[in-house]
């Protein structure tokens, strides 16, 4: 199991590496308990977490709950892109144009700027769902996984400002580890402990800052120029903006 961090560039940075045998609430709990226990034997302070995202696994959100719920302000997020996974396998029984009209629905509700804006969303789109009778079956899976089940933060404004909505920062991770360490070949464990351990020396060793300011990537700022040449953007200066 990969812990890490995201920071406000949406970077992801190691925190912790542990080699599990089953992937059960048990086990997640009893290394996450660890985390805690030598986070406060190095800083002597209290690990507070105040969010955490992982995707749809039942056994991660409990632990997680567990270990770190005793803060009143702990949120579990779900990734968005695990949410898009499961509803885009969800909609293949539908016609292609009702299907891209429900993934262009769910869109708007995740970009909603507010609970309250994603409510009054939520209301018209259920409406509309309704009174379409190929799409009902779809909208009961919808309300009950998405809208009152666990997994129901994937929204925007659920996450903090300049934080990433989905874990891909940590599978981006994972796919270095990969690549770069295990060579995607089942180890040993002892050579598998070996490579680990030269990646968190690696990880340990990076002078990469952890970002406190929001900072977008250089992929959305050239595209946000490009949208502004050809006068598809407009840029508000010195106005408030509603958000």
């Amino acid at each position: 199991m990969v812990v890490g961090v995201s920071d406000r560039s949406r970077r992801f940075h190691l925190v912790a590496v542990f080699v599990m045998s089953q992937e059960t609430q048990p086990m997640f709990q009893a290394a996450l308990l660890a985390l805690r226990r030598l986070y406060f034997w190095i800083s002597k302070q209290h690990l507070t977490v105040h969010y955490a995202m992982a995707d749809g696994d039942k056994a991660q959100r409990n632990a997680l709950a567990v270990v770190f719920g005793d803060n009143p302000h702990f949120r579990f997020l779900m990734c968005f892109f695990h949410v898009m996974k499961h509803i885009q396998e969800r909609v293949k029984l539908l016609s292609s144009g009702v299907q891209a009209r429900v993934l262009s629905e769910v869109y708007d509700l995740h970009f909603a700027r507010s609970q309250a804006h994603y409510l009054e969303m939520l209301r018209v789109i259920w409406r509309r769902w309704m009174t379409d009778p190929t799409v009902i079956p779809f909208a009961h899976y919808f309300y009950g996984q998405w809208i009152t089940g666990h997994f129901n933060t994937w929204q925007v404004f659920a996450t903090p400002i300049g934080f990433a909505s989905t874990n891909n920062p940590a599978e981006t991770f994972n796919a270095l580890l990969k690549r770069d360490y295990t060579l995607r070949r089942r180890l040993k464990m002892g050579t598998l402990l070996r490579e680990l351990s030269a990646c968190c020396q690696d990880q340990s060793s990076s002078t990469r800052a952890f970002e406190f300011a929001v900072c977008p990537a250089p992929t959305l700022a050239r595209r946000v120029m490009e949208m502004v040449r050809e006068h598809l953007l407009g840029v508000a200066e010195g106005q408030d903006i509603d958000t």
